[in-house]
C-alpha cells in the first residue's frame, strides 16, 4: 500500500493520482478469484479492545491512506482552483469510507457495478476525473 501511495504521489496530476488509487483497487478486486479482500481491511474487521498493537497499526496505516487522499484533494483544489463546497479533509474521509466499504464487500461478493458505482460516484461528487472505462475490466 505504501508504495502504491508513494508512487501515485509523484503523479504531477493529484486528481489522476486518487482516480488510479481508485482504478488499481477496482482491478484487484475483480480480478482476485478467491475473494480475498484485503489485509488491511480484514484485520481491521479482526481487532478487539484487547490487542491495542493490531488496532495500533491498523490505525496507522488507515491513516496513511486518509491523509494520501487528504494531500491529494488540497493538490487538487490549488491546482485547479475548483470549489466543491467540500473540503478536503472531509473529502478524505469520504474516499476512505468508500475504499472500506467496497473491500468489505469484495469479501461477500464482489459484484462489478455495486464496486464501480460506488468508486464512480466519490469520485465524481469531488469533482475527480472518473475511471476510465478499461480500468474495470
Amino acid at each position: 500500500m505504501r508504495e502504491r501511495i508513494r508512487r501515485l504521489e509523484e503523479l504531477p496530476d493529484p486528481a489522476l493520482a486518487i482516480t488510479g488509487f481508485f482504478a488499481e483497487v477496482l482491478y484487484r478486486t475483480l480480478n482476485d478469484p478467491l475473494n480475498r479482500g484485503c489485509l488491511l481491511v480484514n484485520s481491521a474487521l479482526e481487532t478487539n479492545a484487547e490487542d491495542a498493537d493490531l488496532r495500533q497499526a491498523v490505525s496507522e496505516e488507515l491513516e496513511t491512506i486518509r491523509s494520501f487522499f487528504e494531500s491529494r484533494l488540497r493538490a487538487f483544489s490549488l491546482q485547479r482552483a475548483v470549489a466543491t463546497g467540500i473540503d478536503a479533509k472531509q473529502g478524505a474521509h469520504h474516499l476512505l469510507s468508500v475504499l472500506l466499504g467496497i473491500r468489505v464487500l469484495a469479501r461477500i461478493n464482489p459484484d462489478p457495478a455495486c464496486v464501480t458505482d460506488a468508486i464512480g460516484i466519490a469520485l465524481t461528487s469531488l469533482g475527480l476525473p472518473p475511471l476510465a472505462r478499461c480500468d474495470t475490466q
